[in-house]
């Protein structure tokens, strides 16, 4: 079954124009690392600190219904026009980028910005004015 189910994918695949196939494979690994990350946030929800209180397991649910919205939109209304793969990247792309921030625990780093690192011996009290 599942040879028959790659053999008729890659069929599909090659079925595209190159330009276009380009496009499928990016918005495919986009969706699929999206989901799968999910699933590892939500099946670790406590064991990871980036992912303790972040409501993994809603995301796990939402995101990929929320990416799914370009798909059954073009699905009910415009089957007769070619698939809109960029609109649906920049659909999934904030997911992605959000998800990928908390696996990398990017939100909960704090790193000071250039030029404003503590000085040693500097304790915070400000700047006297020399007279």
């Amino acid at each position: 079954m599942t040879v028959g189910f790659a053999a008729t994918a890659i069929s599909l695949i090659y079925s595209i124009p190159m330009s276009r196939r380009v496009e499928l494979i990016a918005d495919i690994a986009a969706k699929a690392l999206l989901v799968s990350l999910l699933i590892f946030g939500a099946l670790n929800p406590t064991d990871l600190a980036q992912f303790a209180g972040k409501a993994m397991t809603g995301r796990a649910i939402a995101y990929p219904l929320a990416t799914m919205l370009v798909p059954i939109g073009w699905w009910l209304f415009a089957r007769e026009r070619p698939f809109p793969f960029a609109a649906d990247l920049l659909i999934t792309a904030p997911f992605l980028i959000d998800t990928v921030g908390n696996t990398l625990n990017l939100y909960d780093t704090r790193v000071p910005p250039p030029g404003r690192r503590r000085r040693a011996g500097h304790r915070g009290r400000g700047c006297r004015r020399r007279r």
